[in-house]
């Protein structure tokens, strides 16, 4: 079994492969009632927000500011941004910007980036979140804080938010970190390079390619991609003729990369017969580039994984598609998997597509007797709570 390489593991929004061992053995050994208020959910993700474990934290409260019905979150929204974990911020910042249409969720955003106790990747993506949604009240504030960073690798993610906001000299200093090639592994920052569309940086990230640590180079190669330059594309095709793990981590990357590149790639990866072609067959099942039959035969495989990565194909797939019995059977076949990881996965996956007749099937998980709740309870809580794409 192959749990997360430190890449995945640092990517939110890239595909859960822990290694866990807890949780209830079938959906049905819970001591919640069928017809439990919103209040349980509720409860345990209010009991998650103050857990000392960071993934528990981080996990509740995103959902927490996601669901409150105050204006931006309210104070749900200013604890976790007040949080001492960059994971948790940063977790919240997402989830704001899903409600960007209020004003309140952005004045917490920009309040993010003002703040000089914050980490600079922490401001850089609120900044970057703000960038998105057209809003530069922040421009300066961003210019100045690049300007006097400490080291290039400090500046970087903030002159990126500065650049996007149009600082004309914001790129150069992203180019001048880049070609410094010392960063710390993070690895979103890489991505929202890729999504900048500043193409002008391309060259340095070849030159970062050379000479950053090994665990940042498929993400240099991701922003490559996404900047459309060809040297992208051959650093994952490097990797996908490497070993078994480095094909396995580069699945895990392009798994969530948009364009025809990715594409091309993983169809090419697909053809075969050993785990890495596997892996690019099912996620060509979440991308509906194939029939959901194969992620349904593997949803039964013998290998862990192997189940796991296709119970989140078949949550990507439903998605957005129209009801398939059959995938939807064996995510709640899922649910009473041997494997922690696969029922846990089966959980995400099913509050994925998010459809209200499936809010049952979490209730049996949020009463694990723990005194405390455990990740499984904070799947379930968020699955009833905040469905739909984290």
């Amino acid at each position: 079994m192959r749990c997360s390489s430190s890449v995945a593991a640092l990517l939110g929004a890239l595909a859960y492969s822990g290694c866990l061992g807890h949780g209830p053995a079938t959906p049905g050994e819970g001591s919640i009632e069928a017809q439990a208020s919103w209040e349980v959910p509720l409860g345990v993700l209010g009991a998650g927000a103050e857990d000392l474990d960071v993934e528990i934290r981080s996990k509740a409260l995103a959902c927490l500011v996601r669901r409150a019905p105050e204006p931006g979150g309210g104070t749900w929204t200013a604890r976790a941004l007040w949080d001492p974990s960059p994971y948790v911020r940063r977790a919240a910042i997402r989830a704001l910007a899903r409600r960007l249409e209020e004003t309140e969720a952005r004045d917490a955003l920009a309040s993010v980036v003002g703040r000089a106790d914050v980490d600079p990747y922490t401001r850089g993506l609120a900044g970057t979140v703000l960038a998105d949604a057209g809003d530069k009240r922040v421009a300066g504030v961003l210019s100045e804080a690049w300007r006097t960073a400490s080291a290039p690798w400090q500046a970087a993610p903030l002159a990126l938010a500065a650049a996007r906001m149009g600082d004309p000299q914001a790129p150069a200093a992203v180019a001048r970190a880049l070609e410094g090639g010392e960063f710390p592994l993070e690895v979103s920052f890489f991505l929202s390079i890729g999504r900048s569309g500043l193409s002008g940086l391309a060259p340095a990230l070849v030159e970062a390619a050379a000479s950053v640590e090994e665990d940042l180079l498929l993400p240099v190669a991701a922003a490559l991609v996404g900047l459309g330059a060809p040297e992208g594309e051959a650093l994952f095709d490097q990797a996908l003729s490497g070993s078994e793990d480095q094909q396995m981590e580069a699945l895990d990357i392009l798994a969530f990369l948009p364009g025809d590149v990715a594409r091309r790639l993983v169809r090419s990866a697909a053809r075969g017969d050993g785990h890495p072609a596997r892996y690019a067959r099912l996620l060509r099942v979440g991308w509906q580039e194939t029939s959901s039959k194969e992620a349904v035969r593997a949803a039964v495989d013998p290998d862990r994984e192997i189940r796991s990565l296709a119970i989140q194909a078949l949550g990507r797939a439903l998605h957005s598609s129209s009801r398939d019995d059959r995938a939807h059977g064996a995510l709640v076949q899922a649910l009473s998997d041997p494997e922690p990881v696969v029922r846990l996965e089966a959980i995400r996956s099913l509050g994925r597509i998010g459809h209200p007749e499936d809010r049952d099937l979490f209730l049996p998980f949020l009463a694990s007797g723990s005194g405390r709740p455990d990740l499984f309870e904070i799947e379930a809580a968020s699955a009833i709570l905040c469905p739909g794409p984290p």
